[in-house]
């Protein structure tokens, strides 16, 4: 079927806070978003606005190689957001999460995917990679993800 939705495009590269992974370096992190919080290896972990997780950056030789951004109901972000730039998500994971409704939503030419609810359209994380192909996607960030829903284990 038809949908009013952009197809996606690989033109555009996903960046946070002007953050891009592969082209943004530590100095540009600190810069943008000060000190850590903490420090474990090449993950660092900055405040977000929910109280359960830290926003993280990780680096490799000094580069941004990814990012993940945790969102809150109250900063009122949605799927659209992402959908209106970056078209239908080429591809759809699921993981731990899936039972509750949401799926990873992935964009690997673009360098983004976001955890959201597809009938909702809540968004609970947002990820910013270096673009990628689904299969080295998944192998670097999204280990407890697959490309078939999981068995419901009870």
């Amino acid at each position: 079927p038809k949908t009013n939705q952009p197809t996606p495009s690989t033109s555009t590269i996903a960046s946070w806070n002007g953050l891009t992974p592969g082209v943004s370096n530590q100095r540009d992190v600190a810069d943008t978003l000060g000190k850590p919080k903490t420090s474990n290896g090449n993950t660092l972990s900055f405040d977000s606005q929910n109280p359960n997780f830290d926003n993280q950056v990780v680096t490799d030789a000094g580069v941004v190689d990814f990012l993940k951004e945790y969102v809150v109901p109250a900063q009122r972000r949605s799927s659209d957001e992402i959908t209106s730039k970056y078209g239908v998500a080429q591809n759809v994971l699921y993981g731990p999460d899936s039972t509750n409704g949401f799926y990873l939503f992935v964009y690997p030419s673009n360098g983004i995917a976001y955890l959201g609810n597809p009938n909702t359209k809540d968004v609970l994380e947002i990820w910013y990679f270096k673009p990628t192909t689904i299969g080295d996607f998944i192998n670097k960030w999204a280990k407890g993800y697959s490309l078939t829903p999981l068995d419901r284990q009870f």
